[in-house]
This record gives C-alpha cells, sequence and structure tokens, in this order.
C-alpha cells in the first residue's frame, strides 16, 4: 500500500488543474483588459494600489498558512478541527493592522477577509480541492468587472466598490469552500508560533523570487525606460504561460508531503520528466498563440527577446520547484534560502557596478537574471533529488 502511493507521485500532476488554471485567468485578463476602458486612468490607479495591498496582506502571517500544510504533512495537525476559529481571531488582528498602518483602514475588512481566506485556502490545499482553491482571485475579478459599470454610471463610490467586490468574492468563495470556521479554540497561539517557525522560510523564499522577478522591471523602470513598453508586454505575455505551470507547483507541495518519508529518487525523477513534458507543451502552444495572434510585435526583436528570455527562465525556475518541496519538508530549507539570497545580492551588484555603469544593453541584465535563475534551479533540483531515498 506504502509502495503505491510512492509510485503515484510521477502521476500526481493534474491537466485539469492547469487547463482550470487558465481557464480561470480568462477572467483575470478580462479585468485588466475592460475595467481601464471603462472607469478613468487616476482612478484605476489608485484601485490597482489598494487591490496589491490586498492581495499581498497574506505574506504579513509570516508564513502561517505555509507552516500548517507542512505541520499537517509531517505531524498530522488538523487544521479545520484546532485552528480555525482562532484564525478568525489571528485575522481580524493582522488585517487590522495592515489596513492601518497602510492609511485604508476604510479596506479593513477586505484585508481581513482576504487574510482569512489564505488560511482556508492552505485547508482546501491539504484536501485537494486545487480548483476551488484557484477560484478566489477569479471570483473577484468578476465581480470587480461587473460592479465597475455600477462606478462608471457613479451609483457607487471606489471604496464601496472595492469592499463590495472583494467582500462578497470572499463570501462566496468562503461558502463554496463548505471549510468548518468555528471549530477549535479561541485562542491557540503556541500553534501559531509552531506554523510560522516551519513556515515562515516557505514564504520568504517566495518572496525573495518575487523581489528578484520585480527587480528586473524596476530596473527597466528607473533606467531603461525606453523599452520599458516592450518589457512590460513580454511580461505580461510571459505570466501568461507560467500562470499554468505554477499549478504543478501548487499540487506537489501536498502531493509530495504526503508521501515525503519515503519518497525514492525514481520518483522525483518521474514526477520531473513529467513536469518537463507538460512544460515543453505549454512553451510550443504558447509561442504558436503568441506569434499567431499578435505577429506585429514578433516582428520587434526587442520584444521576441525580453519574452523568450523571461519566459525561459521562470518556467524552468518553476518547473524544478516541482520537486523542491522535497527540500521543506527534510528541514533544509534554509540552505534554498542562502543560495537564492546570494544570487539575488550578485545580480543586484553585476547591474549596478557593471551594466549600468557601463551602459549595457538590457537584454544583458535579463540574460544576466535568467542564467543566475536557473544556476539556483539546478542547485535546488540537486538537493531534492539527494535528498530522496
Amino acid at each position: 500500500m506504502v509502495q503505491q502511493s510512492v509510485s503515484n507521485i510521477s502521476n500526481s500532476i493534474e491537466i485539469k488543474a492547469v487547463f482550470f488554471r487558465y481557464f480561470f485567468f480568462v477572467f483575470v485578463g478580462l479585468e485588466v483588459l475592460i475595467i481601464p476602458k471603462i472607469i478613468d486612468e487616476e482612478i484605476y490607479s489608485s484601485i490597482e494600489y489598494v487591490k496589491h495591498i490586498i492581495f499581498l496582506s497574506p505574506l504579513f502571517m509570516l508564513g502561517i498558512p505555509s507552516g500548517m500544510i507542512y505541520r499537517k504533512m509531517k505531524g498530522g495537525l488538523d487544521v479545520e478541527a484546532k485552528l480555525m476559529r482562532s484564525s478568525i481571531v489571528l485575522s481580524l488582528i493582522v488585517g487590522t493592522n495592515i489596513a492601518f498602518w497602510s492609511n485604508n483602514i476604510i479596506y479593513a475588512l477586505p484585508v481581513i477577509l482576504f487574510v482569512f481566506c489564505a488560511i482556508v485556502e492552505s485547508e482546501l490545499k491539504i484536501k485537494q480541492r486545487f480548483n476551488l482553491a484557484l477560484l478566489l482571485k477569479p471570483l473577484i475579478s468578476i465581480l470587480l468587472i461587473i460592479n465597475s459599470f455600477l462606478l462608471f454610471k457613479n451609483l457607487i463610490n471606489v471604496q464601496v466598490y472595492l469592499n463590495l467586490s472583494f467582500c462578497l468574492g470572499a463570501i462566496v468563495w468562503l461558502a463554496l469552500s463548505k471549510v468548518k470556521i468555528f471549530k477549535g479554540k479561541l485562542f491557540e497561539i503556541n500553534e501559531f508560533i509552531k506554523c510560522i517557525r516551519f513556515g515562515f522560510l516557505i514564504t520568504l523564499s517566495t518572496l525573495i523570487f518575487g523581489l528578484f522577478i520585480f527587480f528586473d522591471r524596476f530596473i527597466a523602470k528607473n533606467y531603461y525606460y525606453e523599452i520599458l513598453p516592450s518589457y512590460s508586454l513580454a511580461f505580461s505575455f510571459s505570466q501568461m504561460v507560467v500562470l499554468g505551470l505554477s499549478t504543478l507547483n501548487y499540487i506537489s507541495t501536498i502531493k509530495i508531503g504526503e508521501a515525503h518519508d519515503r519518497i525514492q529518487k525514481k520518483d522525483l525523477i518521474k514526477l520531473l520528466y513529467r513536469s518537463t513534458v507538460i512544460l515543453s507543451i505549454v512553451l510550443f502552444l504558447s509561442f504558436i498563440i503568441t506569434k499567431y495572434f499578435f505577429v506585429s510585435y514578433f516582428k520587434e526583436f526587442e520584444f521576441f527577446s525580453y519574452f523568450l528570455l523571461i519566459t525561459l527562465s521562470k518556467s524552468i525556475f518553476i518547473t524544478i520547484g516541482v520537486i523542491t518541496p522535497m527540500i521543506y519538508y527534510k528541514d533544509k530549507i534554509i540552505h534554498s534560502v542562502i543560495i537564492l539570497t546570494v544570487a539575488f545580492i550578485l545580480q543586484i551588484t553585476l547591474t549596478y557596478k557593471i551594466y549600468i555603469p557601463n551602459n549595457y544593453d538590457y537584454l544583458y541584465i535579463l540574460l544576466s537574471s535568467g542564467i543566475i535563475l536557473i544556476i539556483v534551479s539546478i542547485y535546488n533540483l540537486s538537493l531534492s533529488i539527494r535528498l530522496a531515498k
């Protein structure tokens, strides 16, 4: 029975989850296309600012959602039975503080709800209800689109628009989740501290990767502003490609966690092979679709080069990331965090000490960033394989 569950690791990636992720992304894409056409540009900018605060708010939980998954997989923690009621209290405290310190207290309720949704999402992942776990942001996008017409007709103001869209989306999603949110004790401080202990470095690793990607955009905006339109478009197209690939990592976190103590090297290799096949298919289709529908952009060498470098480096990093949950289930995540941090510092140093002072083309900065990310990926790959039996 045990051997059977281990062999299933190589078959754990569900193609339908990737399909649903792309399907859901259609609504996010429609939001980006429709809303700027309906409302004033200045109002749209303020809406995007508040949206980013709400979407990033779970990061201030110091890794508690990731820690919950880790403790469930390694210690059998029953999140729904033990931590849901106290998670409401925690969300109230964290969410209110985020809203207050960001001078957005009027948006305290959506921040509180979104922080709590991050915990419920962890429970859905544990229960392997992946499609529902991925539905929250698309659901909010749909409501933002619908309510933008009310905003355009001045039937509601921006504050009501954002509160209504986020709160209604979160409440509907929580109802669909059917997670019993009033179970457990009211205060479980020790349990949350344990979750932070095991989840903080996981979240930190994700944050550093995000900063790594953001740094390229920061440099383009501040030092190579003439190429920013091409870069921004290439980056957006790249996001569409890696979106589905990130779903593989999303699922493998749970699948590997279920069998972390009995996974063999051959299981990880099979899983990586399957992920690479999916990567190849996604990349092939994305290039064909992009070239067919956006052929005018492909006439620009600049755009195509940026798109190619960004997509390949991020895709390889995320694809190899499918087996890297092995690293934190074996308590070696600190090694990965250190390597990624050193890599990030190296890219910053090269950029400010060599590329910018010597007027290097921006393509060299992207190439450097991509190579460094791939080297980090290879290290994580090697470490993951060595940690398996």
